[in-house]
């Protein structure tokens, strides 16, 4: 299944026209309790905010004409990276939350960077690059201090089909990240310009060696569970709407933990483990909902007219943010149990 994420960052390689992720893409990493970076659409623009604290004001970290967005943290919460295309192309930015500098552009390139992630170690991001004429998954130094020149980077999906959505494990050690790279290009059922291809997650050594399939079509967006043990993901099971999976890390025991006839999407674990969040349209409308890990006790924490989309968790799970349009578009918080909504 070729997710949205991915549509998207298609569309992105073929031009630098505004269109990218809409939410929250903050990582899944140990920060002080209670930050949320996120990207938000304005008028006319996205622009990036961080939450310091569950129910403070934001604070917006950029202010641009060009499009800001995939924000993510690093580590040790000091540095955020995001993608911009204010030089008229996707681009990877950094800024210091520790300073009132501007952003500072992470690498210079002229191909397409986006959807980064930091190793929980802090060295090294992993990223995806249309450097190599496609969509290819690269590591190299994390040096946020500095404009570091692509020839650093290295390759580690080399291959002519699309890779996507790279994610560390919590040891660092592996990468689970999104694929076309096995199945048939086909015609788009409702798009006749587009060729679509269905995904499936791949996992690899950090270093690129031992890339293995994990699962075996349809399938898309990886997340891991904080232990390094299980990976959640999306799944269209064979059929037209996507529902939540989960997975042993190494592909083994994959079930079906949310199974309905509409469209689930966007999983993330709370930082213990114990409950995923995602968004479904079952309602009638995009909705935020939990469930416990093992898909029992699904419910509604957002339950609005509008529509919410991509959660993430707050570091220490009391609270998550998502992307709404309740109110034009922008970024909201709820309490895990769904009191307390704010913007």
């Amino acid at each position: 299944m070729k997710t949205r994420s991915e549509i998207l960052a298609f569309f992105l390689s073929l031009a630098t026209t505004a269109t990218a992720s809409n939410g929250i893409s903050a990582a899944d990493i140990i920060v002080d309790p209670g930050q949320v970076v996120f990207s938000s659409l304005r008028p006319g623009n996205w622009d990036i905010f961080h939450f310091p604290s569950p129910g403070g004001p934001p604070r917006r970290l950029t202010d641009h004409p060009g499009l800001d967005y995939e924000a993510t943290f690093a580590p040790d919460g000091r540095w955020v990276v995001f993608t911009s295309e204010r030089r008229g192309n996707p681009d990877l930015y950094v800024i210091d939350l520790q300073s009132s500098g501007p952003p500072r552009l992470l690498i210079d390139n002229d191909a397409m960077e986006d959807q980064a992630t930091i190793s929980p170690d802090g060295k090294t991001i992993a990223f995806m690059s249309t450097q190599s004429g496609n969509a290819d998954i690269y590591t190299m130094p994390f040096d946020p201090a500095t404009t570091s020149s692509f020839d650093q980077a290295v390759n580690l999906s080399n291959h002519p089909g699309g890779d996507f959505r790279p994610a560390f494990s919590p040891d660092g050690k592996r990468i689970a990240f999104s694929t076309d790279r096995d199945t048939e290009v086909y015609g788009h059922p409702a798009f006749s310009f587009m060729r679509q291809r269905e995904g499936e997650v791949y996992v690899m050594d950090a270093d690129g060696w031992d890339m293995l399939p994990n699962t075996s079509g349809g399938d898309g967006e990886p997340k891991w569970s904080p232990n390094g043990s299980k990976i959640a993901f999306v799944s269209d099971g064979g059929a037209s709407m996507g529902d939540i999976f989960v997975m042993d890390a190494d592909g083994h025991n994959r079930a079906k933990i949310a199974n309905t006839l509409y469209y689930e999407d966007s999983p993330v674990w709370s930082p213990d483990g114990s409950e995923i969040a995602f968004t479904s349209d079952r309602d009638g409308n995009w909705d935020i909902f939990i469930m416990n890990a093992d898909g029992s006790d699904q419910r509604n924490i957002t339950n609005s007219p509008s529509n919410e989309y991509q959660p993430t968790w707050s570091p220490d799970g009391s609270r998550i943010a998502f992307s709404s349009d309740l109110d034009g578009f922008d970024i909201y918080m709820v309490d895990a149990d769904g009191s307390n909504l704010a913007n």
